[in-house]
């Protein structure tokens, strides 16, 4: 399971590092994150013999998104084209950390205690988005 569950992540990783060369730092790439990173949590759960839905993972993600507010703005507008040369990050190294962050940690969490309760998924999910 744990090397079926890493490998989910690294494909997530590929595919969120695509969608950015293809479309370019654009704020509506967060509209592109939240359900390839959803998609992945339901995969990892699934690898796990678990079941959550891609729904309820997507208004987690929502919701801590949302708290984020006005830092989450601010990031995207400092990743706008032009912009960003001023700026020390891009949104390409926030979908890897990002990605490669929430997966692997869940994956640990259930390496650790073969299950994951949605209040351990949603600060999973909220330590990720501290990376921003």
């Amino acid at each position: 399971m744990l090397e079926e569950a890493r490998e989910i992540v690294r494909n997530t990783e590929i595919v969120d590092k695509r969608y950015y060369f293809i479309t370019g730092p654009l704020p509506s790439s967060f509209q592109f994150l939240v359900p390839s990173q959803a998609e992945m949590i339901t995969q990892i759960y699934r690898c796990y013999g678990s079941y959550i839905s891609k729904n309820e993972v997507m208004q987690i993600i929502e919701r801590v998104m949302k708290e984020k507010g006005s830092e989450l703005n601010e990031y995207i507008l400092k990743s706008l084209p032009g912009l960003n040369l001023f700026f020390d990050r891009s949104l390409n190294k926030t979908f890897t950390v990002m990605t490669h962050s929430l997966g692997n940690d869940l994956v640990d969490e259930f390496e650790l205690n073969s299950a994951v309760s949605k209040t351990k998924l949603e600060s999973i999910i909220r330590r990720a988005f501290s990376e921003l």
